[in-house]
């Protein structure tokens, strides 16, 4: 279709559009100008007075309420009032300021209160949260006078956005948040926040995106968070305590053993040991005051937990400082839920989706724990299921109590565990299943374990009078099975314990081979042939200490049939080298062996010596197989009377094997090794043959080992010259070697008091036969005078000529393993 074409728009220029709006004004009227300027002067006059009206209606509001607001600047606007930098106070409450940068006021037709919509501010808060507490809580009583506003304007809508909290506590605690928004609506209060930091008495509580809905009175309704980190840090001051250096004292001597008793199958009795009644032995939880922290916990939820409340966070994790040692779980769900008169507490792990069972399919299920607590009277319940979840996923970090490469290890379990309404009884069954755990705790091993594997399972009930009721108790690792079953009953006053033990029989190499990577260094490359099982007894009361039952039956098969080159008795047929331990700590090596210097076979060395330690150390060495029965009851019975360890029981051939080949740490590690070590010497070496290593090898001093160096070291003698109560007190050095050797660096010759211990000693060796009545009256008149560096050789003596005494004959049917 044919267009015409148009003509082109033509500009206006500014003087067209100046001559054109003149034109308009000059057709006005002029009543109609007069009209406007009144009503334009009207606005003027209002808009002046207006501020001053707005400011003393707020000021009038707010001593209604005891506030103190100041307000910056005011403005109107549509059916809405703006106010700029207001800052409000609770009148008689210091150390609290809110401060919003812009509020909007919005006002109905009725010029009533529609809603208050405020962006951006903060709030400032000084003081511990104590005081605080107690001032809010003093405004409140005194209460603000009557405001005369409706029960419609008390509930008028707010909203606050963009605030920033910041809390600053004498004491270095502090609180901090950002983007926080507050929201006011019908009865509910809403408070929300993108980062919420708290920091008070070495505990820190991080929240992201929380969530909160209050009621009017402060009752928690619903919270809801993305996260929640829970840390809390160790008291240093209590480490600092705990790791106080004490004063150094003059030692004393090591207390007198007891005599060995005459007769077949006689029994020594124990040394009296006084008893510590305030220290547990094993400390178990105080029902009653646990259900009354249950009950205190009950009253607070039933008060600001309303029914019907939910907490949803998305993501809890706790780090706590426990005993010095971290631990840590989450994140992992977390929910808290109140129907009726019931709370319901639940965490949930992530799954495992790494764990596979047998056929390739995943095997892992999320690890839940869950908690119920009655507001009123009933059981509270705990459950455990789920599994196998890895540590990391618990949240568990590397390092914590030891623990590494916790993307391995795997925990599992089942179980659950009832305080009744009335606190009197806590029953609990339950099994928890840890595979592939790898651990660094010296308490175990000096070297890291690495792929551990065992489960625990029992069941029984604990009473609200300290009996503790173990129904079925079995902890299984490989071969091993361990099961037991009896009762525990501890108080302020005494300790009692009845308990049956049975060890499963399991081929001895099976056991071996059970034993994770570096809980047995020293025996892991042997080869053992052999079974072993046992069952035990023990039964004891503390206020009846003396009727002890140790009843145990060990059926000991086992026999190394390969041992390495370490281990092997041609190592100690020549030269040969140990460890040795310095004053400081560190370690270093010792040479030692048949036809070396520092070197004394046993006919050669004063059979005082052997009568010394034969009395000092193992009065049964000759006629036990490596174990003192009779020694380790004693033993048991001294360290439970006194509740902690006051006396072992280890013999010559335990202290050997710990010599020649363990460490001196005290972990688990060394005390099983230790076990089996001696069993293999009693197999392997005759008891000379033990006796002649020992005095070569013990310490007897800082930096002095071996009877050799220590003839010399403490008297310029050759081990044969010894006298009697020279033997003695070398002997009575074994027991802290490092602390007692300094006697000779203060003295010139043995003090008195050491000397009385020295003739006791000795008068205890001829009531047991290890020297003549001759020899005792000599030893007795003898004194022991020391050797110092620089003074001139004392006169050779001539090597004694008593015959030892035969070791076996007060046992006609104990014969030696060869």
């Amino acid at each position: 279709m044919f267009r015409a074409p148009t003509r082109p728009k033509e500009r206006m220029s500014f003087g067209v559009i100046r001559t054109a709006f003149l034109a308009r004004v000059r057709a006005v009227p002029r009543n109609a100008w007069i009209a406007l300027g009144a009503v334009a002067f009207a606005i003027v006059f209002a808009a002046a007075a207006f501020g001053p009206i707005v400011r003393a209606r707020i000021g009038s509001e707010a001593a209604k309420r005891r506030l103190e607001v100041s307000v910056g600047g005011i403005r109107p606007g549509f059916f809405a009032i703006r106010l700029k930098d207001v800052q409000v106070r609770l009148a008689g409450v210091q150390g609290l300021e809110v401060r919003l940068d812009d509020v909007r006021v919005g006002i109905s037709g009725g010029l009533g209160l529609r809603e208050i919509t405020a962006q951006g501010g903060g709030i400032h808060v000084e003081g511990e949260p104590e005081d605080l507490v107690d001032r809010l809580r003093a405004f409140r009583k005194d209460g603000p006078a009557s405001s005369g506003t409706s029960e419609g304007s008390s509930r008028t809508p707010v909203t606050v956005e963009g605030l920033s909290l910041a809390w600053k506590m004498p004491s270095g605690g502090e609180l901090s948040g950002d983007h926080l928004r507050f929201v006011r609506e019908g009865d509910s209060l809403r408070l929300a926040g993108a980062h919420l930091s708290a920091n008070h008495q070495r505990t820190t509580i991080r929240v992201t995106d929380g969530d909160v809905e209050l009621g009017t009175d402060g009752s928690l309704r619903r919270l809801n968070a993305v996260a929640i980190e829970v840390e809390q840090a160790g008291d240093p001051a209590a480490k600092q305590a705990a790791t106080k250096a004490t004063a150094t004292v003059e030692p004393a001597p090591p207390p007198l053993p007891p005599p060995t008793p005459k007769g077949k199958g006689a029994r020594a009795k124990p040394a009296e040991v006084v008893a510590a009644p305030n220290e547990p032995v094993l400390p178990l939880p105080n029902l009653q005051a646990l259900r009354a922290r249950v009950a205190t916990l009950a009253t607070s939820l039933g008060t600001r937990v309303p029914d019907g409340t939910k907490v949803d966070v998305g993501g809890l994790s706790v780090k706590l400082d426990v005993g010095g040692e971290p631990f840590a779980f989450g994140p992992g769900p977390f929910g808290l839920e109140r129907r009726g008169d019931l709370v319901r507490l639940s965490f949930t792990s992530e799954k495992n989706d790494a764990a596979k069972d047998e056929s390739g399919r995943s095997a892992g299920t999320p690890l839940s724990v869950d908690a119920e607590i009655p507001l009123g009277r009933g059981d509270v319940t705990a459950r455990l299921s789920g599994g196998p979840v890895s540590l990391a996923l618990l949240g568990v970090p590397e390092g914590a109590k030891g623990l590494f490469d916790v993307g391995r290890g795997t925990v599992s379990g089942k179980g659950q565990v009832v305080l009744d309404a009335s606190g009197e009884t806590l029953t609990f069954d339950g099994q928890l299943a840890l595979r592939s755990i790898s651990v660094k705790q010296p308490r175990l091993s000096l070297e890291p374990i690495k792929r551990l594997d065992f489960s625990a399972a029992a069941r029984g009930v604990l009473d609200h009078e300290g009996r503790l009721r173990i129904d079925d108790a079995q902890l299984d690792m490989g071969a091993l099975h361990v099961r037991t079953h009896g009762t525990l009953e501890e108080t302020t006053d005494h300790f009692g314990l009845s308990l049956a033990l049975d060890v499963a029989p399991a081929s001895c190499q099976a056991l071996l081979d059970s034993a994770p990577e570096g809980l047995l260094p020293t025996v892991r490359a042997a080869r053992m042939s052999g079974t072993f099982g046992a069952t035990a007894r023990i039964a004891f009361d503390t206020r009846t200490i003396d009727k002890l039952a140790l009843e145990y039956v060990i059926d000991d098969r086992c026999k190394m049939t390969e041992v390495p080159t370490d281990l092997s008795h041609e190592r100690f047929e020549n030269s040969f080298t140990y460890r040795i331990y310095h004053p400081d700590g560190t370690l270093g090596e010792a040479t030692t062996g048949p036809g070396t210097p520092a070197w004394t076979a046993l006919d050669e060395i004063s059979p005082f010596m052997v009568a010394a330690v034969l009395t000092t150390e193992d009065g049964a060495f000759y006629k036990h197989h490596g174990f003192n029965h009779s020694a380790i009851r004693n033993s048991v019975a001294a360290n439970l009377k006194a509740r902690r360890f006051v006396r072992g029981a280890s013999t010559i051939t335990m202290q050997l094997a710990k010599n020649l080949f363990l460490s001196r740490d005290k972990a688990l590690s060394r005390k099983i090794e230790e076990v089996i070590l001696t069993d293999y010497l009693e197999q392997a070496f005759r008891k000379d043959d033990m006796m002649e290593l020992y005095l070569n090898v013990v310490e007897f001093g800082p930096d002095v080992y071996g009877i050799t160096q220590a003839a010399d070291h403490y008297f310029g003698r050759r081990p044969e010259e010894l006298s009697l109560p020279e033997c003695f007190f070398l002997a009575s050095l074994l027991p802290s070697p490092n602390r007692y050797g300094k006697l000779r660096e203060k003295n010139a010759q043995v003090p008195d008091s050491w000397m009385h211990h020295l003739r006791a000693l000795m008068e205890i060796a001829e009531k047991n036969g290890k020297v003549s009545h001759a020899e005792l009256e000599t030893g007795l008149a003898q004194e022991v005078v020391f050797h110092k560096p620089g003074e001139p050789t004392p006169e050779p003596r001539k090597p004694l000529n008593t015959k030892r005494r035969d070791p076996y004959e007060d046992d006609a049917n104990w014969q030696p393993l060869d």
